[in-house]
């Protein structure tokens, strides 16, 4: 899970520095795939479809709080797998 943080904090640094690159550039839209499956995908027609997609099913990432919201999410999870195994490994 580490992994895919680190991965997920990369991906979405890229998605900044194409944001900044992309509305300089006036380009109307643009797509590029990146490590583990996620996409950056940005619209000018649809600006609610732009940010890191993490897969086809799910809302992009756009904003860094949206980012901490689902790192902190995933780090939860891993706690809880652990606490899980802790009290499945007791039984």
């Amino acid at each position: 899970m580490d992994r895919y943080i680190s991965v997920l904090k990369k991906n979405f640094a890229e998605y900044e520095r194409l944001k900044e690159a992309l509305a300089l550039a006036n380009q109307e839209s643009f797509s590029k795939h990146l490590d583990m499956g996620m996409s950056i995908h940005m619209m000018n027609k649809v600006p609610s479809f732009n940010g890191l997609h993490l897969g086809s099913h799910t809302q992009p990432v756009s904003t860094n709080f949206q980012l901490q919201k689902l790192i902190d999410t995933y780090v939860k999870a891993g706690e809880r797998a652990m606490r899980m195994q802790v009290l499945l490994g007791s039984l």
